[in-house]
């Protein structure tokens, strides 16, 4: 199986046409980048590179791979960095419970300063008791919530 690791290490060594300069800009060993390489040949049953005194030329299905490891890993960091970076999002929703009592005294600035940093995602608000919030965390109905007084711990059932 392909993993993202092993192609972003063939790639490096593709576009370095050298194991060893490859393995500098990595920050691994020469071994470990040979290793890789190695793995993944035996893995898809197929030499990857041509070996010669200057480095490594890419065998014809080396250029294959390197097509689709270029695809990937450029695919791989779209969806990266548009899933982590909550700040980057166009769209979007947050589901808040809260308590009367944590509404009073939290909520309108916590909304406030939600809609300033995000001003693209939506933010829904539901008010309930402690016991209700907390069955709608752990159901994964509820992103977050601001409670007041103890919960008691529950079974993670996720």
């Amino acid at each position: 199986m392909l993993s993202l690791h092993k192609l972003k290490i063939f790639f490096t060594v593709a576009e370095e046409g050298s194991i060893s300069n490859a393995a500098e800009r990595l920050y691994l060993t020469q071994a470990a980048v040979s290793q890789h390489i190695h793995d993944l040949e035996a893995a898809l049953g197929v030499r990857l590179f041509e070996r010669h005194a200057q480095g490594v030329r890419l065998s014809p299905a080396g250029e294959r791979l390197r097509e689709y490891a270029q695809q990937i890993l450029r695919l791989a960091s779209l969806a990266e960095s548009e899933l982590t970076e909550v700040s980057n999002l166009k769209e979007g929703e947050v589901r808040l419970g809260v308590t009367p009592g944590a509404a009073v005294h939290l909520l309108t600035e916590w909304l406030l300063a939600f809609h300033e940093r995000f001003p693209h995602l939506k933010a829904t608000v539901e008010s309930s008791i402690t016991p209700t919030l907390v069955s709608k965390i752990l159901k994964r109905q509820m992103d977050f919530a601001l409670v007041e007084g103890e919960v008691k711990p529950a079974p993670l059932c996720w």
